[in-house]
Order: C-alpha cells, then sequence, then structure tokens
C-alpha cells in the first residue's frame, strides 16, 4: 500500500528540552526548508498505538545532510535519520524527497511554500487493488498535497503547514500534516493511518517534534 511508509519513520512527540538553534554567521539560511549540506535536525520521534498510547519514542533522531545521490541529473543530500533510503533536494521554494518505494526509485515534492492559502500542490489518482481486511480489494486512490498560508505557532516557531491526503474510494485512509518553519525546516509533523484497517478511521500513528538544529 503506497503510504510513503518510509516517512511513517519521520514523526515524534515527547517533552524533550528545547535546545538553542544556531545558524551561520550572517544568521542566515538557504530556502524554505534549507537541505544544504552540513545542516542537520534533531527530533524526538514517537510512534503510537490505535488507542493514542506510545510504544516505540526515539528521542534524538537526527536529520543529517552529509551523503548525496544523483537522481535523474539532480542531487539529493542524506540520509535521513532513520530511513536511510530517504534523500531531500532544496529546490527553490519546495522540498523533494528521494526514496524507494516498493523498491522503486522514486521523486515526489514533500513541502512546498505556497502565496495563496488552500493550494493544490499535486493530485494524483490511480486504481489499484490492495489488501485489506483480509481480502483483496480494489480501490480508486487519490492523493493530494495542499499548502496552507495561515500561520500556526508550534513550540515558539512560526509555521505554515502542507497537508497529504490519501483516500480509497473516496474514504481518507491516511493523512500526513508537516508544519515548516520558513529558513529553518520541519518542526512537527503528524502521520495519521487506518484504524483497524478501517478506512475513513484514522488515529495518530507517529508524530515527529523539532528540539535543535544547526544550519550553516
Amino acid at each position: 500500500m503506497k503510504k510513503l511508509i518510509a516517512i511513517v519513520l519521520l514523526i515524534s512527540l515527547y517533552g524533550c528540552h528545547k535546545e538553542k538553534a544556531e545558524t551561520n554567521q550572517a544568521g542566515k539560511s538557504q530556502g524554505a526548508w534549507p537541505f544544504i549540506k552540513g545542516n542537520y535536525w534533531i527530533y524526538t520521534d514517537s510512534l503510537f498505538t490505535e488507542n493514542g498510547n506510545p510504544f516505540v519514542i526515539f528521542p534524538h533522531d537526527t536529520t543529517f545532510v552529509n551523503d548525496s545521490i544523483n537522481f535523474q541529473s539532480k542531487y539529493f543530500y542524506g540520509p535521513d535519520g532513520l530511513s536511510k533510503s530517504l534523500y531531500y533536494r532544496q529546490d527553490e521554494d519546495h522540498i523533494t524527497v528521494e526514496g524507494y518505494e516498493d523498491d522503486l526509485k522514486t521523486s515526489y515534492i514533500l513541502f512546498k511554500q505556497v502565496s495563496t492559502n488552500n493550494t493544490i500542490i499535486y493530485s494524483e489518482q490511480s486504481d489499484d487493488t490492495f489488501y485489506l481486511n483480509g481480502n483483496y480489494k480494489n480501490y480508486h486512490v487519490v492523493k493530494t498535497l495542499t499548502g496552507y498560508t495561515d500561520v500556526t505557532k508550534i513550540d515558539g516557531y512560526d509555521c505554515i503547514r502542507n497537508e497529504l491526503v490519501e483516500t480509497f474510494s473516496g474514504d481518507t485512509s491516511y493523512k500526513q500534516i508537516l508544519y515548516v518553519k520558513p529558513g529553518v525546516g520541519l518542526v512537527r509533523l503528524l502521520i495519521y493511518n487506518m484504524k483497524n484497517e478501517t478506512p475513513g478511521s484514522l488515529f495518530l500513528q507517529s508524530k515527529r517534534d523539532l528540539v535543535g538544529y544547526k544550519l550553516y
């Protein structure tokens, strides 16, 4: 099932202390989510059960921009702390991710800064068959990434958000909400998945919170 499985590991909760943020000497960074070689972000990541209880906590997962790979004549930097197959690229006002899904190398927009509220960044539709509740079923899948310009205060950061929503035959089956502080990067990521493998009934599966970072 195409749920950006690797992204599910990019999350957090848990109230760690907040570390002092640093920038380069000029006090500037590059892009809304500055994936520049040498930059890194420290997160607290948690996974939750369907009843809301945390069952796995990673208190200091680090996304470090170090290695690079070439994909379609463009360089992507990474890898992510938990998922070694995820690499990122800063392209003007958006960040793209290169990863492996079903053993295939793919590239897609993960976050985009928009100028108009409720902007559809991209929408994809497909027909597929999924194994759900013990049976194979046909579904019409719609995946939509939407950008918003309203500002939300997250742990002291003024963030804007993107929401990725995936539906199966009209019922929401997956949601991903990213809160990004322009010039700093990802501050919070929430992942909602199907409860009891029932489309339309979601639970918070994972959460990622920024606790520290360094930008060059």
